[in-house]
């Protein structure tokens, strides 16, 4: 006997198109959330907001509603959140650190694990915040410096392992993201001019694979 199998397909329904990007889904949002980031990882969405007193960080679920999963407090209170980025560091560690195992060519042998991260900035306060992800701990808290002196928007670029921050000027700082250290400055122009108020930042990889 013959066996006739059906596959069923699922069309998205795109609410609104353009050539720069496909509107999928409008989802509800806490009007009083001073939104100064938004960032991907794992399925969620992680938001940073600001305001003195009233800055937070928290994690959403896109696939009900937005709901939030989680939310935490930007400590010290008077700091005001900016913007955040996801990123993710590789760290080496000795498997067996009691016996000091050694390969065949009488090297230590370590595993190479990978720990994500997410990075907050604040206004004018010259500090910003490393948290562990998911768990939105606080493992590393550093100072740093920029053009105007404050932080605006963050993201990461993978490839070259830097951090591409704005701070309302017309330049970008360029950070080392392990060292937190900054590698140089990039003016943006438009038509000859400084690009002023520089704020959010994304990186798409657009490169072929």
């Amino acid at each position: 006997s013959a066996t006739t199998t059906t596959t069923a397909t699922t069309t998205t329904k795109i609410l609104r198109s353009s050539t720069d990007y496909h509107l999928l889904e409008v989802v509800p949002h806490d009007a009083s959330s001073f939104t100064q980031g938004l960032t991907y990882f794992d399925g969620h969405i992680y938001e940073g907001t600001g305001l003195e007193q009233e800055s937070t960080l928290l994690r959403h679920d896109p696939t009900n509603q937005m709901k939030t999963l989680a939310k935490i407090p930007l400590t010290p209170t008077h700091l005001f959140g900016e913007g955040i980025s996801h990123y993710s560091i590789k760290k080496k560690s000795i498997i067996d650190p009691q016996r000091q195992q050694l390969d065949t060519e009488n090297t230590i042998i370590t595993e190479e694990e990978q720990r994500h991260r997410l990075i907050q900035l604040t206004w004018k306060n010259k500090v910003g915040k490393i948290y562990s992800l998911p768990q939105m701990e606080i493992v590393k808290e550093f100072t740093y410096d920029t053009v105007t002196g404050e932080g605006w928007g963050i993201t990461f670029v993978p490839h070259t392992n830097e951090f591409y921050v704005s701070d309302g000027s017309d330049y970008l700082m360029v950070w080392d993201a392990e060292t937190l250290v900054e590698k140089r400055r990039i003016r943006v122009t438009f038509q000859g001019n400084g690009a002023r108020y520089l704020n959010e930042l994304e990186f798409v990889d657009f490169a072929p694979t």
